[in-house]
């Protein structure tokens, strides 16, 4: 059976240092799981940048935040379909540079590997960039000789 394995990476952008707290309830409220492993996601102060406080992600499963839900059921935690664009738009307003997010993965090196880019501005502006597995053909400048 064949497994899915991919790591995620961050830049680790500059945070207002008085809301580390708070960054990281934000972050508490989602889950980032992955098929055999989980992100590190956490807000802290780096004392390997002179104690700025930092926003840290990293690790060796896909970037595909969910929000945890509380269950009605059995009080038990319960995860909501994917949140990406939730997560990084709430935690935006903390950031203050931009945040890149890099995943790249694959399923024993088969085609087409993911690879996936999102960054995220202090003033909300998401961007997300894939690697395209089913590109267009494009005219060159040989085809158009003809």
């Amino acid at each position: 059976m064949a497994t899915f394995q991919a790591a995620t990476a961050s830049n680790r952008p500059e945070i207002d240092a008085d809301q580390i707290d708070e960054l990281n309830k934000v972050i508490s409220h989602f889950d980032f799981s992955g098929a055999h492993e989980s992100l590190t996601v956490l807000a802290h102060e780096d004392e390997a940048s002179d104690g700025k406080a930092v926003l840290e992600l990293h690790g060796y499963a896909h970037f595909q935040p969910q929000k945890i839900k509380e269950s009605y059921i059995d009080r038990e935690p319960d995860l909501e379909d994917e949140s990406t664009y939730e997560f990084l738009e709430s935690i935006a307003p903390f950031l203050e540079e931009k945040l890149v997010i890099q995943t790249i993965g694959r399923e024993k090196c088969r085609f087409p590997f993911l690879a996936s880019v999102y960054a995220v501005w202090p003033d909300g502006h998401i961007e997300h960039t894939t690697l395209d597995s089913n590109p267009e053909r494009q005219t060159s400048r040989a085809n158009e000789a003809d």
